[in-house]
């Protein structure tokens, strides 16, 4: 029981294995804040009471469960910042703001929110101002960033490894109590900037990589091979691992938390820029080989189906997809048919997205004229032998290399150009070449 009520503490999910439905809109706005206290968690034999009130018409969503002791507040919000105010204060304490309504002597404030490097003590000051108490005697201020992955999150609210980093030690302290209730993994205790800097950089490291597997593909293709290929060949090698390309970086962390770097240190986040910057430019090179692949076929307005919209394989999510991004500009051509194959996603919440979206099942999209495979969900690993007969384009590894190269098809996996040449390589890139070796 302790479990899932932290999960819904900690997530503020609309709904929970073993709990009444808690209904929390997506279009949350600011801080969720939760009460907390250990009697109702220990001693509770049935489904806690759990309440949900709103601060004002605009405000946001409070999840409640009532206690005798102790009281934490969990702020855990997606980013309200845009590429223009990462920096912001006044958006720090807007971000802030719904938690002075509830904060009482004693109480423990916890920001999950990824957010820039120094937020946390903004709040603290924020906080001990509007509230009248003092961080570190009767109040007492943390960051623990989350870190969970979709389809995973109740077993790494519990099971993963926790970062807290408080605003003095005493705020480190009792945070680390509230997790060690209900966490078995490891919690390792630091600062607070040093704890909002540790989820960012863990996040730009993932864009660095994945940077680098769309640029190899680049490359692949440039030369005519397959990316695939190369890059599991590549990881033979014990000290190389080099991701998958795929079709762009999406979601609510990877593809907007390096900003956040960038937009604070710009003299010193270059390669994190220049990482954003690829990965951003991948669906619309995507796009232009899906296009320049339809307008090959001898069909007449061709029937293209897409394999996958959402950011990632196997959720459900959308958020800053690239796939869902490529289907929107295909979908607004008049010379193509766009069928969308989606099994984790309503016909009712793509429509949202794309009016005239045609979904089709699965054994639908093998009837079309090209078939592009976008997101790698697990339901699509059937359709691999019929995707073999078929003209079609795998820009998500779908298909294991293993089986590509048995079935010698050029039109497959991949484009490819043949007019590829080595260009003379210039005096100052020789000396550069020796300076390295």
């Amino acid at each position: 029981m302790k479990r899932i009520i932290a999960i819904c503490l900690l997530m503020a999910v609309r709904s929970v294995v073993g709990l009444p439905s808690v209904d929390i809109p997506q279009s949350i706005s600011a801080a969720t804040v939760i009460e907390l206290t250990e009697d109702i968690i220990v001693t509770q034999k049935g489904s806690p009471f759990i309440a949900t009130e709103t601060f004002g018409a605009k405000g946001p969503e409070k999840l409640v469960i009532t206690s005798k002791k102790g009281h934490a507040v969990i702020i855990s919000e997606g980013s309200i910042w845009d590429l223009s105010s990462f920096s912001d204060k006044n958006k720090i304490i807007e971000f802030a703001g719904n938690a002075r309504l509830v904060v009482q002597p004693g109480a423990t404030v916890i920001l999950e929110s990824t957010v820039p490097v120094g937020t946390t003590a903004l709040i603290a000051h924020f906080l001990q101002e509007k509230s009248g108490l003092t961080v570190g005697v009767n109040l007492f201020v943390a960051h623990c960033p989350e870190r969970v992955l979709p389809g995973k999150i109740f077993s790494e609210l519990v099971n993963n490894a926790r970062t807290i980093g408080g605003v003095d030690q005493k705020s480190v302290e009792h945070a680390k109590r509230f997790y060690a209730y209900f966490t078995t993994g490891p919690l390792y205790l630091t600062d607070a900037k040093t704890a909002e800097m540790v989820k960012l950089i863990e996040n730009s490291s993932r864009d660095v990589a994945v940077a680098f597997a769309h640029q190899v593909a680049s490359m692949a293709y440039a030369v005519g091979l397959n990316p695939y290929e190369l890059i599991e060949l590549a990881n033979k090698h014990p000290r190389v691992n080099i991701l998958s390309p795929s079709a762009g970086v999406g979601g609510h962390c990877i593809a907007v938390d390096p900003w956040f770097l960038v937009s604070q240190l710009p003299e010193h986040t270059e390669l994190l820029r220049t990482a954003r910057l690829v990965n951003n430019a991948r669906p619309a090179q995507l796009l232009a080989l899906i296009r320049e692949k339809s307008n090959s076929l001898s069909v007449k307005n061709p029937k293209i189906a897409l394999l996958g919209l959402t950011y990632k394989a196997d959720v459900d999510d959308l958020r800053q997809s690239p796939a869902l991004w490529i289907a929107q500009q295909l979908s607004e051509q008049d010379n193509v048919l766009v069928q969308i194959c989606e099994p984790n996603v309503s016909a009712i919440n793509l429509k949202t997205y794309i009016p005239n979206a045609h979904m089709v099942a699965a054994d639908q999209a093998l009837h079309a004229d090209l078939i592009v495979c976008l997101v790698a969900h697990q339901q699509f690993k059937e359709l691999v032998p019929a995707l073999l007969k078929k003209e079609s384009m795998d820009f998500c590894g779908l298909l294991p290399v293993s089986v590509r190269r048995v079935h010698q098809k050029k039109w497959a996996f991949w484009p490819t150009k043949s007019n590829f040449s080595w260009q003379q390589s210039t005096t100052d890139e020789k000396n550069s070449r020796k300076n390295v070796s």
